[in-house]
């Protein structure tokens, strides 16, 4: 017997609810994240690694418009450009929500000197796209 699975993603995720744990990103009340315009946010300058392609970059729009912004953006306030926001992991979140029609963002607001800054964006890139980074 040749039975096709049938599985509806979306179905599955609107039956998860979260529970009352905290989760980075949401207000002290724990029902709403905050988030900021993404008109205040600027790409970091340690981020040498260029946005998803198209098709990825379209399963990403339809995935924001869908079900929103999953997981917030980590960001830390621009030494250069005073009420900027440097975007130190969720470029391609911003850069999607923006195509997706979305004119704010959750995010996670953190002090990093430029060293950890730029730490912090090298490793998400590692482990969200597998690369491996050679020192001379």
């Amino acid at each position: 017997m040749d039975e096709k699975f049938d599985f509806n993603m979306s179905e599955f995720l609107g039956a998860i609810k979260p529970d009352n744990t905290y989760i980075a990103g949401y207000n002290k009340d724990k029902t709403t994240r905050d988030e900021i315009d993404i008109s205040l946010l600027v790409p970091s300058p340690f981020h040498p690694i260029p946005l998803y392609g198209e098709k990825k970059e379209k399963e990403m729009v339809e995935s924001i418009k869908a079900f929103g912004v999953l997981q917030p953006i980590l960001i830390r306030e621009s030494k250069n450009q005073i009420g900027k926001y440097e975007i130190l992991n969720g470029r391609n979140r911003v850069h999607c929500s923006e195509l997706a029609g979305k004119t704010t963002i959750p995010y996670i607001l953190e002090e990093y000197s430029d060293a950890d800054a730029q730490y912090v964006t090298l490793d998400a890139i590692i482990q969200q796209r597998g690369f491996v980074l050679v020192f001379f």
